[in-house]
């Protein structure tokens, strides 16, 4: 089943691989600048996704993947209650929408964009060519899912075992994290492109709840927001709130 792609926006022309500012976060790290037009040859297409729009949805059979490229997206489950989680947002460079042995199985979750974003399309049958011609990439895909596992593990046990200021010190510092290595951090201001809501879903409470935790943060000194930006004014204060060993946690990150 084709995603619907009635939202999406072709660009041209394409950003040549050779000159990916991602390709160091993305699945095709491992791939030599000599092959790079070898790895072109299988990309349909780079595509401007707007703001709230779903990339795919849950339940749905996905015959394509894609490399953020830019933007953040919200990779979510919904229950039947229709009560959203979050399960973890999407930065540049992450692999989106591919699940192993996925033929005709419908994705686990949805992929919403959380703001403008910049996709590079690649037909689900080019992953699996391009993973046989060069097993560096299959290495790198396991990589990445171990990664993923690593993080998922780390995020069950924040939703169980931590309060709700650990819980969202703990994503601030994750985001901080991921966001230094792609050199999107100013000193120890980032960008935060969450609403409240999308938080509380990330960390299961409420968007109230939320609204107090942040104000609690800012008035121990340790946040400061406005807008679209947060800056962290005492990383190791905040980690310490979190519960989690900085170095540790900086390391375990799945990109």
């Amino acid at each position: 089943m084709a995603q619907d792609s009635s939202s999406r926006t072709r660009i041209e022309p394409l950003t040549p691989c050779i000159e990916c500012e991602i390709r160091e976060h993305a699945l095709f790290r491992p791939v030599e600048q000599t092959l790079l037009d070898w790895k072109q040859r299988y990309r349909q297409g780079q595509y401007s996704i707007p703001p709230k729009t779903q990339i795919y949805t849950e339940g749905q059979v996905l015959d394509e993947a894609y490399t953020l490229f830019r933007g953040w997206v919200a990779l979510t489950k919904t229950l039947p209650t229709g009560k959203r989680q979050v399960l973890r947002i999407a930065l540049p460079g992450d692999f989106l929408g591919y699940q192993p042995n996925q033929l005709e199985r419908p994705s686990t979750h949805s992929a919403v964009a959380l703001t403008e974003c910049v996709v590079c399309l690649f037909p689900r049958s080019s992953v699996e060519t391009m993973v046989f011609e060069q097993p560096d990439l299959a290495k790198r895909l396991i990589e990445i899912y171990q990664g993923y596992m690593a993080y998922c593990q780390e995020h069950i046990t924040s939703i169980g075992q931590r309060s709700a200021k650990q819980r969202i010190a703990e994503l601030f510092l994750d985001l901080l994290y991921r966001l230094r290595r792609r050199a999107q951090v100013q000193g120890n201001r980032m960008p935060l492109y969450l609403t409240q809501e999308d938080i509380g879903d990330a960390v299961g409470i409420t968007s109230v709840h939320v609204s107090r935790v942040m104000r609690q943060l800012r008035e121990a000194g340790l946040i400061r927001y406005k807008g679209h930006s947060l800056a962290l004014l005492d990383e190791a204060e905040l980690a310490r709130v979190a519960g989690v060993n900085p170095e540790r946690m900086a390391g375990a990150r799945p990109d």
